[in-house]
């Protein structure tokens, strides 16, 4: 990992990481429902792209799993941030530290959704657009380097100032999906 100052906050991608998201989805696919499915998301998810080496999981469930799912998940241990377990309707926040069978600790976040979910396939749409633009993974890395010089710690203000840019690679994704092929 990188030595954090303000413009180096950020550790180098991993190609560890999918591995990593591999022996996690083992783990939690034997406390999930039958039917779950597991996303690798978020930067370690985009080959290349520099982020806070967090491994980040979506699982899908049926709406009427998800309250549940969290809940198991919590309970496994992975409950590092209640503040923000349940902000809104479609999304349940776990995070924690994952034991590989190596030893090693890492820290993960766990999205808990469900199918049809707008906050679901936005964040599996975000990453398969950057995945399929290495050059615009780039330009997104660029820009949170400068967004984590700007907002420090403070992780309110480097989310505002994601946010635009976020919504904007969103648009067009939408726009190309609706285009006719």
């Amino acid at each position: 990992m990188e030595a954090e100052s303000p413009d180096t906050r950020m550790a180098p991608y991993d190609p560890e990481a999918p591995h990593v998201f591999e022996e996690l989805a083992q783990v939690l696919e034997q406390m999930l429902p039958e039917g779950a499915r597991l996303e690798h998301v978020g930067s370690t998810s985009i080959p290349g792209v520099a982020g806070k080496g967090i491994i980040d999981c979506l699982i899908i469930v049926q709406p009427d799993q998800a309250a549940q799912v969290a809940a198991t998940v919590w309970e496994a241990g992975f409950d590092d941030d209640i503040e923000i377990r349940h902000p809104n309707q479609e999304w349940w926040y776990a995070a924690g530290s994952f034991v590989r069978p190596n030893g090693e600790r890492r820290h993960v976040h766990m999205h808990i959704s469900y199918a049809g979910a707008g906050f679901a396939a936005d964040l599996v749409r975000f990453r398969d657009y950057l995945r399929a633009r290495p050059e615009e993974a780039r330009r997104y890395e660029r820009l949170k380097r400068r967004w984590r010089r700007e907002a420090g710690d403070d992780r309110r203000k480097f989310t505002s100032l994601k946010t635009p840019y976020v919504q904007g690679v969103l648009a067009r994704a939408r726009r190309e999906e609706s285009e006719p092929a």
